[in-house]
């Protein structure tokens, strides 16, 4: 397997952001989350295009976000009932929506979309 990991981390590509981890307890009949924040080196690029979501009462364009990384700590996507992750970028946080384990060829890749609408 070729690690192409060296390429996330390239001064040439890469990029600072920081991955936000949620974590939650229920704690008196409320549901209580812990944000903990890791700046990481990476590559954020825009996924091509902006996504028209188009609702009752006004069309709006989604903005997404592909993220690589070659952190320890995958960016994670909730499948089994935890908090998906979220990357603050530019002053921008995106919701992670997919996310795919390349940890044989040394990066994580995740895609995210802008949670203020923006």
């Amino acid at each position: 397997m070729i690690n192409v990991g060296r390429l996330v981390t390239n001064p040439k590509f890469c990029t600072k952001f920081t991955i936000v981890t949620k974590t939650g307890t229920w704690e008196k009949g409320a549901f209580v989350t812990t944000e903990t924040e890791k700046t990481v080196t990476g590559v954020a690029v825009p996924v091509s295009g902006k996504a028209l979501e188009m609702v009752p009462e006004a069309d709006r364009l989604k903005d997404y976000m592909t993220f690589y990384s070659t952190t320890k700590n995958p960016l994670t996507v909730s499948s089994d009932g935890t908090i998906s992750d979220s990357v603050i970028y530019e002053g921008k946080r995106y919701k992670l929506i997919n996310g795919q384990n390349f940890s044989k060829q040394g990066f994580w890749k995740a895609m995210g979309i802008n949670e203020d609408g923006k």
